[in-house]
Formats: C-alpha cells, structure tokens, sequence
C-alpha cells in the first residue's frame, strides 16, 4: 500500500477501535451522573482536576519519548531508541512515586485539619492512581511510536470494558469513590495486559543515564510547561465554576464535558496515527516543504467533516439526557454551546507537532498561555458582567478555543507563505463548515425546537434533524471528496485485509 492508505488504514482502525472503546465509556458516563447527584459529581470532578494537574510529573519526559523515538528510527539509530525508551520509563516511573507520596502526605495533612472528608478520602485515592497510570501512559507512547496500533486499538476496547464494568459495580457500593477505585483497580488490569500481549518487557529501575535524562528535559520541559499551560486552559472553565458558581454547576456542567470528550476521539485517533510518521518523515532529511501534505491536507479533512459529527451530536445529546438523566437537564445548553470548541480543538495538532519538529515547543506554550487570559477574561466578563451562567462558561470555550486555533494556525503556515490573501483564503475555507452547521441548527432551533413529545416521538424527531443535517451538508463532503478522494481512498481501504 502507499504511504497514504497506510495511514489511513491504521487511522481507520484505531479510530474505529477508539470509538467502539468509547460505546462503554459513554455508558460508563452516564452510569456515573445516574448514581451520583449533581453535587457528588462535582466533588468528583475536583478530584478528577487534581488528577489532571498531577499528570505532569515526568516533566515532559514522556512526551520528549513521542518526539525522540521516532526520531531516531528514522535515522535508523536502533541504539539510541532503546536509551530513550529506558531513561523515560525510569525517570517516568520514580516521578510518579514521588508525586504520590507527596498527595498522600496532603491527603494526611488535611484529614488532620478537619478538611472537608469526602474531598480528603477522595485524595488519597488520586494518589493511588497517579503510580497505577504511569505504566499504562509509557506503554502508550511506545506502542504508538512502534506504529502498533492494531494492539493500540484492542487494549483501548480492553480498556473500556474492564472499566466500565468495574464501575458499574463499585459505584454501587462506594458511590464516587467507588469510581476512582475503578479506575485504579483497570489501571493494574490493563498493566498486566499490556506486560503480556505488547511484546514490551519493561523493568523499573531508580538508576537512569543523568546526561539522557537532561537531554530529554531539554526537549521535553517546554513540552511540560505546554501540558501545564494546556490542562489550564482545557480546565479553566471548570476552576472558573469552582469559584464562581459552585460545586452543584460544576456537576451539571459535566455533561459538557461528557459531550466534547465524545468527540475527540476521532481526531486524536487519526493524529496519533499521523504524528510517528510525521517525525520520521521530518528526521529523514529535516525538509519542511517536504512535509507541508501532513499539515494542510488532514486539517481540511477534519474541517469539512467533523462539523457534520458536531451537529448531529449536539441534536442526539438533549434527547439523551431528558430520558436518562433528566436531573441534568440545565446542563444541556451549555453542553450544545462548548461542544463547538472541538472542531477548533480538532484544527491544531498537526500545527502543534509542526513546532515539536523544529524544537519550537516554547511557542505552544505562549499561545497556550494567550488562551488561557482570553478564557479567563471572557469568563468573568460573561459570567459576572452579563449573567450568563454556565451558557457564558462554555461560549467563553468556543471563543478561546476559536483564538487559539487562529493564531497557532496563522503562525506556522507563515513558514509557507507571509501573503495576507493566502492565508485569509485558507481560514475562510477552514472554518465555512462549522458556520454552515451552526447556522442549520440555529434554523432548528428558531423554527422546529425540541419538542418534548414522548420518547418515540422525540427519537423520530432527532432522526429527521440529523437526516436533513446530513443532506444540507452534502456539497461540503462533496467539495472535500473533490480535493482528496477522501471517501473513495477510505472505502478501498476498508475493503483491502489489514496487515500489521
């Protein structure tokens, strides 16, 4: 096969394998908000953020493993592949141990201090699961970095399963915390799976090459300071609820986090497909015309077609949560609203690796941490200033997202063409599918609303809103066909038999 339809074919499957994982993760979801009030979901969703912020203990080791491995193949430095992969699973390892200990000696403190139990309890078992998650995260970056994304895809499935499962059954006998007992309990599971099938026979070690290990840190530190910079702007929304609305808003909020993270898997699926190939293709001979294809090309296909998913799910979400988790209902608007940053948060990754490529990670950083003050202003101005609630929350995320996309974007294609025309060219293509889908559901929204019939009706209801959604958007998927074959070369590659 060409160098095209591999990729495809392994962004096909592990796209599909992420999707048919994510079947489970959103019952897991929705078993989740059944059992737990909207207050319960928010002490959860605090501790979830702690979980997040916690995750960068590796000061970017691990993602400097995402550049350098790669990398390297590609200069056929076999040698040098194994060195990198050693450092990082060691220093990886002994970093989350730390991190672990310092969260349980808080957990501790504060249990000492009287502080709020629930939340404490919650905390130590964060602590847990920081040591449990690092060893499923290395064996993710190698897998991925060894282009093994057939096994990739089956242990996402894996995954889900035993989650979920194990969910549904300690939720009920430990309410939230029986959610991070889950989760600690698939961390181990999915560790010992990984250990068996992946090939990969690691061994923890406190002893690592110091000189490596400062190389890496080069590499990766900014990539740290762009996950820190990055999380705060994917949580700022949710910190802002903290401490303007409460833990009762944060937990209707959840449903607009639910909804987006239904949504991602798609991109990152075909991106992490993309990017190995994009580094070994740059470290061959470092050309960045050669690699211009991986930036503009993928870009536009996700542009053209994710807006048609947005839609449809943004149709498909309040008929989901009225019958199974009306409680949540407030949640639902601002779910539709946020569910719109996606398409932007789809639009950067391959502009993001672009500048890992060139050691540019500072760069993400800086637009990033631009992000983050946008957000935070609209924020206050939308909450504070005008009143709008969680709806002022989640426009302040497509905004944000909106402005981020923009400038990273504008920068890196500068490395193509300084011409104003083009580029205004390129975003008026860009971004004409989403204004197009919104402004098919504003056409709902005004003139056939949701009408809360009955559950069959309601299910016809949102068929035939998807369906005419559909139809409306048939010239972009046409235009899109017309520049790409993306639809011809998908479906020749689903019908050759996959080999790995």
């Amino acid at each position: 096969m060409s160098k095209s339809k591999t990729i495809l074919k392994d962004s096909i499957f592990f796209s599909g394998s992420t999707y048919f994982s994510y079947i489970f993760k959103v019952i897991n979801s929705l078993v989740i908000r059944r059992f737990l009030s909207p207050l319960s979901m928010g002490l959860l969703s605090e501790l979830m953020l702690v979980n997040e912020y916690t995750k960068a203990h590796h000061l970017g080791v691990l993602n400097a493993l995402d550049r350098e491995i790669p990398y390297y193949r590609g200069k056929e430095n076999s040698a040098k592949v194994e060195e990198v992969k050693r450092t990082g699973l060691n220093f990886s390892f002994v970093s989350a141990l730390v991190v672990g200990v310092l969260l349980m000696a808080a957990s501790f403190f504060l249990k000492s201090r009287n502080h709020d139990k629930d939340f404490v309890n919650g905390l130590f078992l964060v602590a847990l699961l920081i040591i449990v998650e690092v060893v499923t995260a290395y064996y993710r970056v190698i897998l991925r970095t060894s282009n093994k994304f057939t096994l990739l895809g089956k242990f996402n499935v894996f995954f889900a399963v035993v989650e979920t499962a194990s969910t549904v059954l300690l939720i009920v006998l430990y309410g939230y915390k029986g959610v991070l007992l889950a989760l600690i309990f698939t961390g181990i599971v999915a560790a010992l799976y990984l250990y068996n099938f992946s090939g990969v026979k690691i061994k923890f070690g406190v002893r690592f090459n110091s000189s490596e290990v400062w190389r890496l840190l080069k590499i990766g530190f900014p990539l740290h300071l762009y996950d820190l910079v990055r999380t705060l702007f994917l949580t700022v929304d949710r910190l802002a609820i903290i401490f303007l609305l409460g833990r009762t808003s944060l937990g209707l909020y959840s449903i607009a986090t639910m909804a987006c993270s239904f949504l991602m898997p798609l991109p990152k699926g075909v991106y992490n497909v993309l990017f190995p190939k994009f580094y070994e293709a740059y470290g061959k001979d470092e050309d960045i015309e050669k690699i211009k294809h991986y930036l503009v090309k993928p870009t536009m296909i996700f542009a053209y077609l994710f807006p048609v998913l947005i839609g449809a799910g943004t149709i498909t979400l309040a008929l989901i949560i009225e019958y199974v988790l009306p409680n949540y209902r407030k949640g639902i608007l601002p779910a539709q609203i946020l569910m719109f940053s996606s398409f932007f948060y789809s639009l950067i990754f391959m502009w993001q690796f672009f500048l890992v490529a060139l050691y540019k990670q500072i760069k993400m950083v800086q637009f990033n941490l631009m992000a983050v003050i946008i957000s935070i202003g609209l924020n206050i101005l939308f909450v504070k200033g005008l009143g709008m609630g969680l709806n002022g929350i989640a426009l302040s995320g497509v905004l944000s997202h909106f402005a981020l996309s923009t400038i990273l974007i504008t920068y890196v294609f500068s490395y193509y063409t300084k011409s104003a025309k083009e580029h205004a060219i390129f975003f008026l293509k860009l971004y004409f599918p989403i204004f197009w889908v919104l402004g098919i559901l504003i056409i709902f929204k005004i003139f056939f609303d949701y009408r809360h019939l009955s559950l069959g009706g309601d299910i016809l209801r949102a068929a035939i809103f998807n369906t005419v959604l559909i139809l409306c958007c048939m010239p972009l998927l046409y235009y899109i066909n017309r520049k790409t074959n993306i639809l011809g070369l998908t479906l020749e590659t689903i019908k050759r038999p996959r080999t790995e």
